[in-house]
């Protein structure tokens, strides 16, 4: 939701800051379409807007700038590209759902959990993700 007068962009749960995101794939929810979104809004608003996220990990704050979309988007793109290389790799969903490892780049995000691996490995698997 876009408050024009005020210049301030609601992204509810579409905005996870440092803090892994619940992805419903079963509802439609797609990680890659969920990349583009975030991407659309950071170029079209203007470079002044403040976004109120839905979410932020602990010590994070739940507003920012932009720049903040930007780095939400490379973290999906690297969470796929991360489940992209242990499906190469062969591992089961299981192996990959219990992987704890720390994304590069992204390590302010924490170890990995259950809640966005699962969701990324099926669609990987699915061939949906870019």
């Amino acid at each position: 939701i876009l408050f024009e007068r005020a210049n301030v962009a609601h992204m509810g749960d579409l905005m996870f800051n440092r803090a892994h995101p619940v992805i419903d794939r079963t509802n439609g929810a797609s990680i890659a379409g969920w990349i583009d979104v975030l991407e659309k809004v950071a170029s079209e608003y203007p470079a002044d807007t403040i976004y109120i996220f839905g979410h932020a990990g602990e010590g994070h704050p739940v507003t920012g700038s932009r720049d903040a979309l930007r780095y939400h988007a490379g973290y999906l793109g690297a969470l796929l590209e991360y489940v992209r290389g242990e499906v190469k790799a062969g591992k089961s969903r299981d192996e990959v759902v219990a992987s704890t490892a720390l994304i590069k780049g992204y390590e302010d995000y924490g170890p990995l959990i259950p809640r966005p691996l699962g969701p990324a490995y099926d669609e990987v698997t699915a061939g949906g993700a870019r």
